[in-house]
């Protein structure tokens, strides 16, 4: 695992007022491939630079300006989101031995919940009429926004009844 330490061998022992832009860049590259870096990690370490130069600068006064507002980022996509096919759902929740758990992984597959928003549901977010079961939520992400969920199958419907 690459940290912060290791910049250390790959600027030397150079005073933080003779690093220039140049030099980062420079390091930035070398440490991604020498390494086989990704793009988000070389820009981990930029920010850590980045971080240091301003401290350099504002409290020990040991530089003018931060090299590092030269240095451009890194360009990458930090999208993380995996979507799964039906048949690689179905491996998943093979493999989940817990049968509650199981349920709950469905319950927010059909739901499209969150894991926070699941563990905050409440018997009072459960509304019916007639044999339609829905409940309402405010959106982690999006407070303002309330949406509300039908509760369509027989697997959701055991998990609000255990709630």
């Amino acid at each position: 695992m690459l940290c912060h330490r290791h910049l250390i061998l790959y600027l030397d022992k150079m005073r933080p007022d003779t690093i220039t832009p140049k030099k980062i860049h420079e390091t930035l590259i070398k440490i991604k491939n020498e390494r086989n870096l990704a793009p988000r990690t070389v820009d981990y370490l930029r920010g850590y630079l980045h971080r240091f130069f301003e401290y350099a600068r504002k409290i020990e006064e040991w530089v003018r300006e931060n090299p590092v507002q030269k240095v451009e980022r890194p360009k990458y996509n930090n999208c993380r989101t995996t979507i799964l096919d039906i048949s690689q759902q179905q491996v998943f929740l093979r493999n989940i031995d817990d049968k509650f758990i199981r349920d709950a992984v469905i319950f927010m597959l059909f739901t499209g919940l969150r894991l926070g928003e699941l563990l905050k549901l409440k018997k009072e977010d459960f509304k019916s009429a007639g044999d339609f079961i829905y409940f309402s939520i405010q959106r982690e992400k999006v407070p303002e926004l309330t949406t509300e969920f039908p509760v369509v199958r027989e697997i959701p419907r055991k998990i609000v009844e255990n709630i």
